[in-house]
């Protein structure tokens, strides 16, 4: 492993230049070198704070990602998965921290780790789908429905969750699968919103996607229905925007297409 010999403060500094260059070298198409940049950016991270650490999980996922695009599905699901249990261990969901690591969780990070452990199952059912890994892909989408039933409904991301994980599955074409979690984050809206639910702009984009797959699995009674339905949100939201404008006109073409 990695041993630096520079003072604790600069080994984070190194960490985070070797971060940043990395980015710089996305931006500029070096793909494989920013995977090379990543990967010496975690040797650091680890050599000088460990493995059980937030920053740990951080750089892994950053490096998941670069992998990601350079089309190395099966080293970044390698290190998203190691990502995802450091983040299950801090947030205690299958072990208890220890002191240290306990310490290090104020109660204002605890919400940053449930985000990004959220985010890492979401990348993982994709490469999972993308490399046809059923049965884990399987068990990530069981574990992303506990997660969701062990937290409030009602908090923002719950909706979001299950709508980016349908979207995922809409993607690969699992277009049952997609329906279930599409009217498991319409269900998420109704519980969060109340009756209020159906003045909101982000039903009418849940409803959209109901209807969008509906007609792509050429159903289209269904997909009518649906449409129909997000257009009258679209009509009652309080505040109507230039994307609320521009959604009506998509959802009225869509109607126009199906009536024909």
């Amino acid at each position: 492993m990695y041993k630096s010999q520079v003072l604790p403060q600069l080994n984070d500094e190194i960490r985070d230049q070797n971060i940043l260059l990395a980015f710089a070298q996305q931006r500029a198409n070096q793909r494989t070198e920013s995977c090379q940049t990543l990967e010496r950016a975690m040797r650091i991270q680890m050599a000088h704070n460990g493995e059980y650490n937030y920053k740990t999980a951080q750089v892994l996922c950053q490096l998941g990602d670069a992998q990601t695009n350079c089309s190395l599905a099966d080293e970044a699901i390698q290190h998203y998965e190691q990502a995802c249990m450091i983040l299950t261990k801090l947030e205690g969901e299958e072990a208890k921290p220890s002191g240290r690591a306990k310490e290090q969780l104020e109660a204002s990070e605890l919400s940053k780790v449930h985000l990004k452990l959220d985010k890492v199952h979401l990348k993982l059912v994709d490469l999972y789908l993308d490399t046809q890994q059923a049965l884990p892909c399987k068990q990530i989408i069981s574990l992303v429905e506990r997660r969701l039933d062990s937290i409030s409904t009602s908090q923002e991301y719950a909706y979001r969750l299950m709508n980016e994980l349908a979207n995922s599955l809409h993607q690969h074409q699992e277009y049952d699968q997609a329906l279930i979690y599409y009217k498991k984050a319409l269900l998420c809206m109704k519980r969060r919103h109340k009756n209020k639910y159906i003045a909101q702009p982000e039903t009418a984009k849940i409803l959209i996607n109901i209807a969008t797959v509906h007609f792509v699995v050429r159903d289209l009674e269904e997909s009518l229905k649906y449409y129909q339905h997000a257009l009258e949100v679209l009509y009652r939201v309080e505040v109507d925007s230039e994307d609320n404008i521009a959604e009506r006109g998509k959802v009225h073409m869509s109607l126009a297409s199906l009536n024909r």
